[in-house]
């Protein structure tokens, strides 16, 4: 024991010249662990560890979403089926100046509600979809990639009249996408509704009110190709994430309905939306890359008008509401990635972390839906001391969090012949406040004003030293 007190002493006195006495501590370690043969010596110097990105990964500024598709329905007065197909184009700014379009060219959902008495009303659906992300550097870039899009014809979307000439014939080649996304879910819905009847002379007046209360699951697997700068290479990596989102809807409706010729109903009223998502991302060996949480609140107003004259039908519906979108990531380091021993190692635990997490919550929210109202997040704002649970531990050291809130407005509309309606619709997301949380200081963690995400401050081309990688 004296000989390796002496030798530990020996070697911190040597260790200790070119750094901090823990610096020092971490070369001994190493030096002991590989019997001097390791890359120990850099430890304290160029290749010292570099401190973690606190900088949010990415943050919506601004989000503008057009649809388009074809619906059907089969209504047996106590029994009623829907199905629906639709396409997509999102368009998102983010807060680094890039822009991500996303294609969703199918979107399907079948739905059927049945009555359940007078009053209530019962419903359940299931749904999927594919999509595909492109990632670009300016908004000049993706305007000129969307213009050349909408002048041609391919097979993302033949039929879709809103986003393509069909006139004009040929194909256009797409870029290689940064995210490939397939998800699949299922729902329940459950609507009461009290209404009078008053029959007049000439036409029949209804009015009445209602709630509607719906909760949805999806799970979303999605293969990554992105450029990764720190490590100057592209990294394919897979994620599955689940979502639970529940919405309730009270509202007052009415209708005026002219017997054997037409009808004509209106409704509005509050809206209130939730969703909690959890995602693993992996490495393409099989390593835990992060996890992520995911929680926003949206609430508001909604309404619409919809009318029915013979066989031909229609209906505009709309909302403004405000949203609060919250995220929380905790990133892990890969072992293989690893240029020394003792980098290994933390990896490793890093690693075992965040399999510990995975097995003990697997497919489980770890985060109830009224989370979403409430703000929590998995977030470690105070230090939690050296003998916290090693995942608050390193929530505390290196995890991210961010928020951003802004308002929405949304429209949708659809003209029917019978059962069959086109339908189109319209989401636009805009940010005006937006935040992160910071590096440790004095053992405290405070949110900082994150301006590059509000829609009026994002820069117009990629600024790289807004990038939270």
């Amino acid at each position: 024991m004296g000989v390796l007190a002496a030798l530990i002493v020996a070697l911190l006195a040597t260790a200790s010249l070119g750094g901090t006495f823990a610096e020092g501590v971490k070369i001994v370690v190493c030096r002991i662990v590989t019997l001097g043969k390791g890359p120990c010596d850099t430890i304290g110097g160029e290749q010292k560890p570099e401190q973690p990105n606190y900088l949010p990964v990415y943050c919506d500024a601004l989000i503008d979403t057009r649809g388009s598709g074809v619906s059907g329905s089969l209504d047996l007065k106590v029994f009623k089926i829907n199905y629906a197909t639709n396409y997509s184009l999102m368009w998102e700014k983010l807060a680094n100046g890039e822009v991500w379009i996303t294609i969703m060219p199918k979107d399907k959902k079948g739905t059927a509600e049945v009555k359940a008495g007078d009053y209530v009303s019962l419903g359940g659906n299931a749904h999927a979809s594919i999509g595909d992300t492109y990632q670009f550097q300016s908004d000049d870039e993706a305007n000129k990639w969307v213009d050349t899009l909408r002048n041609n014809v391919n097979e993302h979307n033949p039929a879709s009249w809103r986003f393509w000439n069909p006139f004009d014939g040929g194909e256009v080649k797409l870029k290689e996408p940064v995210i490939h996304a397939e998800t699949t879910g299922y729902g329940v819905q459950v609507g009461g509704n009290l209404e009078v009847d008053i029959p007049l002379e000439f036409v029949n007046v209804k009015f009445g009110e209602g709630v509607t209360g719906k909760l949805d699951r999806d799970v979303i697997h999605e293969k990554w190709h992105l450029w990764d700068p720190k490590k100057n290479r592209y990294w394919d990596n897979d994620s599955i994430s689940y979502k639970l989102s529940g919405e309730i809807d009270p509202s007052v409706n009415g209708s005026v309905e002219v017997p054997g010729a037409a009808e004509v109903g209106g409704h509005g009223g509050q809206k209130y939306k939730w969703t909690s998502t959890i995602r693993y991302m992996y490495n393409p060996d099989g390593t835990v890359a992060n996890i992520r949480w995911i929680t926003t609140y949206e609430n508001g107003w909604q309404g619409g008008v919809d009318s029915k004259a013979g066989l031909v039908s229609g209906k505009v519906n709309g909302s403004t509401t405000s949203e609060v979108t919250r995220f929380t990531q905790l990133n892990f380091d890969d072992p293989n990635d690893a240029t020394d021993p003792l980098s290994k190692n933390d990896a490793e635990s890093q690693q075992k972390v965040a399999r510990d997490y995975i097995d003990q919550h697997g497919k489980v929210l770890p985060m109830p839906i009224l989370n979403a109202i409430t703000g929590k997040t998995e977030a470690v704002t105070d230090d939690p001391g050296p003998d916290a649970d090693p995942l608050d531990r390193m929530m505390y050291e290196k995890g991210k969090d961010w928020a951003w809130e802004g308002d929405n407005t949304e429209s949708q509309g659809s003209i029917g012949i019978g059962p069959i309606s086109r339908d189109t619709s319209h989401l636009r997301k805009v940010t005006d406040k937006a935040k992160y949380l910071g590096p440790p200081v004095d053992g405290h963690r405070k949110y900082l004003d994150f301006p590059a995400c509000e829609a009026s401050k994002a820069p117009k081309e990629h600024d790289w030293r807004l990038d939270g990688y």
